[in-house]
């Protein structure tokens, strides 16, 4: 049986014999070197089609491991190690002189019963939310350390505003610590360059909300604050659900 990217081949072939197409073109088509593609000519021409199919096709893996080793590692398993797992079977193994890998020891495990393959975790895919349509609707706030002042002077954090439409840098500020007084000053500084937001998302740092018993139905003075500025607050659930705001947003900061 030809697969598919043979199958190509033979066609390619044909037209290299008709003479409608180059040697060099079809090198180029195939994507292999001008010389690996004078060989499959040369077997083309002499086999026909049946000398386009891989050698390799039904014979054993020379490198494969022999049935005697085979044997005598799942032996030395069920006998001394039948409760390790595939890494700690690996290291006692390579101790006794025997060289193994672990991902050929877990299939042989598995073969054997030894050990059940665990399923392998689904990865979250997070989906882009929409942007706000109009500008100061909604306003990101974070607050990130880092060595800003590269070596310069201590570690700090910078507090940032950047708005949710526009991503633009609305207000930002470097402060010694992510504190609740450090935020009322943000909000001061946003308040009176650029009016009042409709909302504020923000995560779940202590400064806005408040976790007893693992529920998170306190309110903290910070939204406090924002209830009577008739100002919204969304604390989000990931880190991924906020994105717009970040260091790599913070290049140029409006003071």
């Amino acid at each position: 049986m030809m697969t598919i990217k043979e199958v190509e081949r033979t066609s390619i072939m044909e037209k290299v014999e008709s003479k409608t197409l180059k040697q060099r073109e079809a090198s180029e088509i195939l994507g292999l070197s001008l010389r690996h593609t004078q060989r499959l000519i040369r077997a083309y021409r002499d086999e026909g089609p049946e000398g386009l199919i891989s050698k390799k096709r039904g014979k054993p893996n020379p490198r494969r491991m022999s049935l005697e080793k085979r044997n005598k590692i799942v032996e030395r398993i069920k006998e001394r190690h039948p409760d390790f797992g595939p890494t700690f079977a690996g290291e006692k193994f390579r101790e006794e002189g025997i060289c193994v890998s672990r991902e050929t020891l877990r299939k042989l495990m598995i073969q054997e019963g030894l050990w059940k393959a665990k399923r392998r975790k689904r990865e979250k895919i997070y989906h882009r939310r929409a942007r706000r349509s109009k500008e100061g609707e909604l306003v990101q706030v974070d607050g990130s350390f880092h060595n800003w002042c590269e070596d310069r002077g201590p570690k700090c954090c910078l507090i940032q505003f950047v708005d949710d439409a526009t991503s633009e840098i609305l207000h930002a500020r470097f402060c010694a610590q992510e504190s609740i007084n450090d935020y009322f000053i943000c909000l001061e500084g946003y308040l009176c360059k650029h009016g009042k937001p409709t909302e504020l998302y923000v995560d779940k740092h202590s400064v806005f909300r408040v976790a007893r018993g693992g529920e998170g139905k306190g309110i903290t003075v910070f939204h406090q604050a924002l209830q009577t500025l008739n100002i919204g607050l969304i604390c989000a659930h990931s880190p991924q659900a906020k994105g717009r705001v970040g260091k790599r947003d913070v290049t140029r900061p409006s003071y």
